[in-house]
């Protein structure tokens, strides 16, 4: 398809396929494919990005799941922001039910534990409390009934889906080349990083176990992606008797002396 026009106000429904657009500002409700270029866009992708032969340049994109990349920033080292989201598969959906269905089953307790107290000793609550507690004990097996059904709803999603807890694996994929100037990000995490020198591709980009961010090239070798950009950290303001600046111990235990 043809290159939507810009507005702050496009939503597009996908999945769908485009072959290049510039200065876009969009959402796009589902995965979106792109053949061709992105080049200065602010892209919100509710689904995932395939643009594993095109070159994304300039802007910021949002997007979720595994989204891959042909090149991603641009020689000149134009900013260029992505944020990974976990998907919304059928996991993370049933994760979103089971805490809604713990939600409800607390507040059928409560109020039923209310309903304890009121039948033991109802001079305890005022006529307002106790109509509407009465009323509560009418709609309390349908409310039950309901928390029954969906407790066996979510069983077979257990089942057909499997029981396990951790969510989907995010990662990004760069085929070609990861220029510098790009920012990668893990959404609800600290996850951070700003590329400061080119890296040829494929690389997968992750969170490992312990929440760090890492590379894995082709040949299966990981490195963890810690930005080279660290804030220059002053010495104490401490002189000796003398006037001169004392020694000064930095993080990574080198040790600066001021000149003669």
């Amino acid at each position: 398809m043809s290159s939507p026009t810009q507005t702050q106000e496009n939503v597009f429904s996908g999945p769908l396929s485009i072959a290049k657009a510039a200065g876009l500002t969009a959402a796009f409700e589902g995965d979106l494919t792109v053949t061709q270029q992105l080049s200065d866009c602010e892209l919100d992708i509710s689904g995932s990005l395939n643009a594993d032969g095109a070159t994304i340049a300039g802007g910021s994109i949002r997007a979720h799941g595994q989204p891959t990349a042909g090149t991603l920033g641009s020689r000149d080292g134009a900013p260029t922001s992505i944020t990974l989201c976990a998907s919304q598969g059928p996991m993370e959906k049933l994760s979103a039910a089971l805490k809604v269905l713990a939600e409800e089953q607390t507040a059928i307790t409560s109020l039923q534990q209310r309903i304890a107290l009121l039948e033991e000793d109802s001079s305890q609550f005022n006529h307002s409390e106790r109509e509407e507690m009465t009323l509560a004990m009418f709609d309390m097996p349908d409310h039950e009934a309901a928390i029954q059904r969906l407790e066996a709803l979510t069983t077979l999603a257990h089942e057909r889906f499997g029981g396990g807890d951790a969510p989907a694996g995010v990662s990004l994929t760069v085929n070609t080349v990861l220029h510098a100037g790009v920012t990668v990000a893990f959404d609800g995490t600290d996850a951070t990083w700003t590329c400061d020198t080119d890296m040829m591709g494929p690389l997968v980009i992750r969170l490992d176990d312990q929440g760090v961010m890492t590379a894995q090239d082709s040949t299966g070798d990981i490195q963890p992606l810690i930005s080279n950009s660290v804030d220059e950290q002053k010495a104490p303001e401490d002189f000796s008797d003398d006037g001169s600046a004392p020694e000064a111990t930095l993080l990574d235990d080198t040790v600066y002396r001021s000149s003669a």
